[in-house]
Parts: structure tokens; sequence; C-alpha cells
């Protein structure tokens, strides 16, 4: 391999990307954009550029594409096939907005995505505009969907709760959490100067005031500050810090 070139053909693009796939019933759609990526959508526009993806820790450009359909079999028939390669490598994610029930053939169109990993290191999230399915069946579907690399957020019918009774993340919160912690290349991320030096100890914000439910929140944190830092051994550093943080907790 030595003074040889890397073809063009081999080389993985960055992956800049988020495809979000509605299903045509589901109403607001713009809406949903608006409330996710903070730009002004538009039923007639299907690309957006340049949108500013942006963290306390770092900021990324990205392009956000979308899609109407009727029936997800055959769309996912498409998507995974050669001719869209060059999209599956692309991509930083795929989000479904739609409705879920139970007995549904979008879920398991969506759940061959996840097995045949079809976005390799991007991220598969569906949000549910409403999960209409017994509970032991919807946690069931939810937890065979993330076995294979699929993660399902459902909008609560409630007053719009940003945390579900473990304080965890759910519905247009989650999706957005998501994005935050998506492993971006460093190549396309840029942080601010003033946070480059940031401690484990300040950046806990005295984790001893959080619940333990409140920790894996932090841990979040945590991983989006890791993925900032370009000096391996600086990485380690931190990640051992934050670890001995978290265990006095623990």
């Amino acid at each position: 391999m030595s003074g040889q070139q890397v073809s063009p053909e081999l080389a993985q693009p960055l992956r800049t990307k988020i495809l979000v796939v509605f299903e045509n019933q589901v109403l607001d759609k713009d809406a949903y954009l608006s409330k996710i990526f903070n730009l002004e959508a538009s039923a007639d526009t299907q690309i957006y550029k340049n949108i500013e993806w942006s963290t306390k820790y770092y900021r990324v450009s990205i392009d956000v594409y979308v899609d109407y359909v009727d029936e997800l079999k055959p769309w996912v028939d498409d998507f995974c096939s050669p001719e869209y390669g060059e999209l599956r490598d692309a991509l930083a994610g795929c989000i479904f907005i739609r409705q879920c029930k139970d007995g549904d053939e979008g879920l398991a169109a969506i759940l061959k995505m996840g097995q045949a990993g079809a976005i390799g290191e991007g991220f598969i999230s569906i949000l549910a505009t409403e999960f209409n399915a017994a509970e032991d069946i919807r946690r069931g579907v939810e937890e065979d969907l993330l076995a294979h690399g699929v993660e399902v957020t459902t909008i609560s019918a409630r007053k719009n709760p940003p945390e579900n009774d473990c304080r965890e993340l759910h519905g247009i919160s989650r999706i957005k959490e998501i994005i935050d912690t998506f492993q971006w290349d460093p190549k396309v991320m840029h942080t601010e100067q003033k946070d480059e030096n940031i401690s484990p100890q300040e950046f806990s914000t005295n984790l001893r005031d959080f619940t333990l439910d409140g920790v894996m929140g932090k841990l979040q944190e945590a991983r989006a500050k890791y993925l900032t830092i370009e000096s391996t051994e600086e990485r380690e550093s931190f990640a051992r810090d934050v670890a001995d943080e978290i265990s006095e907790l623990l």
C-alpha cells in the first residue's frame, strides 16, 4: 500500500445528512421539521442545505433530506437496494415520523433496515406520533427494534412533558438528543475555544445534586463532550475522570 493513493471510489463520504421520512397520514409535517431542526419548513422543499446543528460543546453543518411515503415496505426495499448505496453512506441518520400500531407492517419494514445494517454507523429512529397497542405489546416491539439498532420514541398524549417517569427524554426531545450524541466525524465538527480545557469537575455541574435517574442524562452529555476532544490521550483522561465522578454516585 505504500505510495499508493486511495481510490476515490473507496473513500467513505462524511456522514452529514439526515433523512426524515414522513408517512403521508401524519399531519403538520412542517411543524415537526421546524421543532427538530429549527428551520423554516415549507411543503415544496425536500432538501434543506447547510443547517447548523449545535450543542453547548460543538456545532456541525448538516443537510436535511425529506421524503413522503404511503407504504414503507416498497420504500425500504428501494432504499436498501444497491442504487441507493451512495445515499446510505452519506447519512448520519434516518428518522421516520409516523403513526404506529399493533401488527404494523411499516415497523416490520424498518426492522429489516436495522437487521441489514442499512446505514452502517448511522442511526435509525422512529418518532411515533401515536402508538396504538397494549402496553406489553408496545414494549415488546420497542425492545425488538432496539435490539437491531432502531429506537422508537413516542410523543406523549400528556401536556408535552419532555421526560418520562424515569427522567429519560422522549418524543421530539429524545430525537434531538440522539442527534446531539451522534459520533460526528471530527472533520465536520467545530468547537468553541473556551470549551477545550473544561475539566470533568466543571463539566459535571455538581453531579451530586442529581438523582440516580438523572445520571443517564449526564452520561449523554459526557459522550457529546468526549466526541469534541481531538487528542486521544485527553479523551482517555476525560473518560476516566468522568467515570470516577459517576462511580462516586453509584
